[in-house]
């Protein structure tokens, strides 16, 4: 009995490595992620504050989000995060910002965005205004009650231009006017798909299936063997 069961053992773990190769063959590979647990001035961020009530104004970290805080009172302050990060030997590149804000009002004048910089300047990839939607939100309208719950923008694409770039210039942008108004940022990420070498999905799962059958084809040949007088 410990004869066969050996090799059916092997094969079906064959079977379940060729099945997670597939899967991870078609996921998109993580290039950057930042969780905000340090002070984004340490951690390769260069911060920008400007307004009339720039004076007081930070973007810090609590341990687990960057808050970005007004601290002029009833006056405007604009913030922003940038960095350059390296896609090269990537495609497809996307962005995703997963973020929340105090619960207080915002007018139609504050907002959190990101833009990008594929290297002929920064331009804006979204800009929500208003409670935090994670989507390119428009600056009319009256003030709604920031969002207390994390909200992703999900993966936003880039153009073609973000890909194979050994600068992408990335850059998260906010503007409020009180200094109860606050924005906490949780995650930032890209991802990509690299461009190395791999097995196309079906080649990858012919060969599987293949090296399942001949081990099938081995098997039942060894229990002929065994089972012979």
């Amino acid at each position: 009995m410990n004869v066969t069961r050996q090799p059916l053992h092997c094969l079906k773990l064959v079977a379940f490595c060729c099945l997670l190769a597939m899967a991870s063959s078609a996921s998109a590979d993580l290039i950057f992620l930042d969780e905000f647990t340090t002070d984004p001035a340490s951690n390769g961020w260069v911060i920008t504050i400007a307004g009339p009530a720039a004076t007081g104004s930070t973007i810090t970290t609590n341990g687990d989000q960057a808050v970005i805080t007004e601290g002029g009172g009833a006056q405007e302050a604009t913030f922003s995060l940038t960095r350059t990060i390296d896609t090269t030997g990537y495609s497809d590149i996307t962005v995703n910002l997963r973020a929340f804000q105090s619960n207080v009002n915002f007018e139609a004048t504050d907002y959190l965005g990101i833009q990008i910089d594929t290297g002929s300047g920064y331009t804006d990839l979204l800009r929500d205004h208003r409670a935090w939607t994670g989507i390119d939100d428009s600056s009319s309208g009256s003030g709604q009650s920031g969002t207390t719950t994390a909200t992703a923008t999900g993966d936003i694409s880039l153009p073609v231009a973000a890909a194979q770039n050994s600068a992408l210039g990335v850059r998260i942008i906010a503007q409020m006017n009180t200094a109860d108004e606050t924005y906490f940022l949780e995650s930032f990420t890209l991802s990509g798909s690299s461009t190395a070498t791999v097995p196309e999905p079906n080649s990858l799962t012919l060969a599987c299936l293949m090296t399942v059958a001949l081990g099938g084809f081995k098997l039942r040949r060894r229990l002929r063997v065994d089972s012979a007088p």
